[in-house]
């Protein structure tokens, strides 16, 4: 008999042992009659003969608990993947029940629970292989046992370290798993869209008879009440930073969304509003202010030009004119600009958002505090007079009363802001800069910027002095077929009539009854507010998956040598007293099961005569 050979285990005695089952000594496995190490750490290494795989199909007992265990326990990593997916790029709903973590959190546990099981069946496994031994000892099958239930034991195994006990560690690093898991989903700042919902705008589409402006004599006398705030506000040339925000105070609809409370969502849509729409007209006309061209004469011509003109007879209508020297040159052509600009019902983009939000500029910041909770109803920052649209436009009859005009204050305000002109006098010894309007100052100011660049490039000469002066022009006045300052014109006017419709509504609602809202306008537009998304790391999910393999890994060798056992086996008392050929668990016939054994010996008494109970006087010593 080898000193490495193995057995198979039953509960009858010693002598009834199969023999024909024993394996061939492996003397070249020893050595001065000590096993080498691979025996030591893999038992089975010791083995001389090749696993026959029909033995492994024939094995009367094998440990589907365990190894369903280890496969559950891989289909868990799976599981966790699918819900990872799932959420990743989701919105955090605080209302929600169950959360990815706590999906994670089961999935984790559930894990844990598995392994635990596999490592369990493993471990009862593995005894009952070194039990089978030949040379097994005492020491053998405890350490065994002790591997696989104590860390602490296998801490401190220094040379008796493992198959068993390499198992019981790695199942112990199965916290690693739910950090890296955990760590697999984030959160991020995002943003969350809602599309076709109700908002409620608070402003007017179109303005009372006679609201812009009182007229004396068919001629501007003082603003209107309401225009003139609006016209306050906006002005810019008042001192004050002018931002385009103003309150909303139309009722909340009924989706509580967009409303007047909604205290974190910016909402977007077309509103109607009165406006002017423009019909324009662009030529060319020709010039020629090359001193050389005109010999001892004063001369003078216009370099830049912007008029606005209205007529009380034609109240809904002004117009826009422009003439421009846009080439550097003496003798070249103007751009000139003509445009047509009628009262309209115009669909402007607008934007809601918390007043909270206001900047540190807003002229509303002052108010700020008293209005908390309301919003803010805005024309769209991304927007330019580019994006409005068209509705109808509005009767170009006269004003009913001579003493007042709807849209006349519109065409005086921005007379007082446009209408500007710039010339250029040669003398016969020097030119002369004449300007007036607030237009003219300005590119007057902005050219001589460009006129002291250290680096002048291709403009034209710098001296007053120089005949040649006139080969300049006025920069970064020209967009196009048209002048920057009319899309000003534009953008200010466009400002300019949101404001006031606004406003209008905030007069008619301050002499309404308490809780009665005017009537306002209900429009469907996005609701766009700040958001958290789930972020998937799939690093750290990648790396949870190498940990769950690796533990599977290294507790599947504790399953060897299953096919050699005889039927079920465990760790019980009873099993592991069969299995050292106890007499006190002897039967009459060969009990593989168990139960069968349990239910045939389990009524005989534990302590036999000589020997005490915890009830007796004494205990005989073992």
């Amino acid at each position: 008999m080898g000193v490495d050979e193995t057995v198979t285990i039953t509960s009858n005695p010693v002598t009834e042992h199969d023999h024909l089952e024993r394996k061939p000594s492996v003397g070249h496995r020893m050595l001065n009659g000590t096993r080498t190490w691979a025996s030591r750490f893999f038992p089975w290494s010791a083995d001389n003969g090749e696993v026959n795989i029909q033995d492994v199909a024939k094995a009367r007992y094998v440990p589907w608990l365990g190894l369903m265990a280890m496969i559950l326990s891989g289909m868990t990593i799976l599981f966790s993947w699918i819900v990872l997916k799932v959420v990743d790029g989701d919105v955090q709903k605080e209302e929600s029940y169950l959360k990815p973590a706590s999906w994670l959190s089961a999935i984790l546990s559930g894990n844990s629970v598995l392994l635990h099981i596999a490592l369990s069946e493993g471990v009862t496994t593995a005894w009952w292989f070194m039990a089978s031994r030949r040379n097994a000892t005492v020491r053998d099958i405890h350490e065994t046992w002790s591997m696989g239930q104590s860390l602490s034991a296998v801490l401190l195994a220094g040379k008796r370290f493992n198959y068993v006990a390499l198992a019981t560690l790695f199942v112990a690093s199965i916290s690693l798993n739910g950090f890296l898991l955990q760590n697999a989903i984030t959160t991020v700042p995002s943003h969350l869209n809602t599309t076709d919902i109700p908002i409620n705008v608070g402003m007017v589409e179109e303005w009372p008879t006679g609201f812009s402006a009182y007229l004396s004599g068919g001629s501007f006398s003082r603003y209107g009440d309401v225009f003139g705030e609006a016209v306050q506000l906006i002005d810019g040339d008042r001192g004050t930073y002018w931002d385009d925000t103003y309150l909303n105070y139309a009722d909340d609809p009924d989706s509580g969304l967009c409303g007047g409370w909604d205290a974190s969502g910016t909402c977007t849509g077309r509103v109607v509003a009165p406006g002017f729409w423009p019909s324009c007209a662009t030529s060319y006309v020709p010039y020629n202010m090359d001193p050389k061209d005109h010999p001892n004469q004063t001369l003078t011509r216009t370099v830049f030009s912007t008029r606005i003109d209205w007529d009380v007879e034609t109240p809904n209508v002004f117009n826009f004119s422009s003439v421009f020297k846009y080439l550097a040159d003496c003798d070249a052509q103007y751009l000139v600009r003509n445009c047509t600009f009628r009262a309209a019902r115009i669909s402007y983009p607008f934007a809601l958002f918390p007043a909270d939000r206001l900047g540190d500029h807003a002229i509303l910041k002052k108010n700020k505090d008293w209005h908390r909770g309301f919003n803010i109803v805005s024309l769209n920052v991304n927007s330019t007079y580019d994006n409005d649209t068209l509705v109808s436009y509005l009767n170009s009859a006269s004003d009913i009363d001579p003493g007042s005009s709807t849209f006349g204050g519109v065409a005086h305000y921005l007379q007082t802001v446009f209408n500007a002109e710039m010339e250029w006098t040669w003398n016969g010894s020097m030119w002369s800069i004449n300007t007036t309007g607030r237009q003219a100052e300005t590119a007057l100011l902005e050219t001589a910027k460009i006129m002291y660049d250290p680096n002048p490039g291709n403009y034209g000469p710098t001296s007053l002095s120089d005949p040649n002066f006139c080969n300049n022009t006025l920069y970064y006045m020209q967009n196009g077929d048209h002048t920057v300052i009319e899309d000003e014109m534009r953008d200010r006017l466009r400002n300019l009539m949101f404001m006031a419709s606004v406003f209008q509504y905030e007069s008619e609602y301050a002499m309404t009854p308490l809780d009665f809202f005017p009537p306002y306008q209900t429009v469907l537009g996005e609701r766009i507010a700040p958001a958290l998304r789930y972020k998937v790391l799939y690093r750290y999910w990648a790396g949870s998956l190498a940990v769950t393999s690796v533990i599977i890994l290294m507790i599947t060798p504790t399953f060897w040598g299953f096919w050699r056992l005889r039927g079920k086996v465990t760790l019980s008392p009873i099993d592991t007293a069969a299995a050292l050929d106890a007499p006190l668990v002897h039967t009459n016939q060969e009990m593989i099961d168990p139960r069968s054994r349990l239910k045939e010996i389990g009524a005989r008494p534990l302590y036999s005569a000589g020997r005490s109970g915890s009830g007796g006087s004494t205990l005989a010593t073992f």
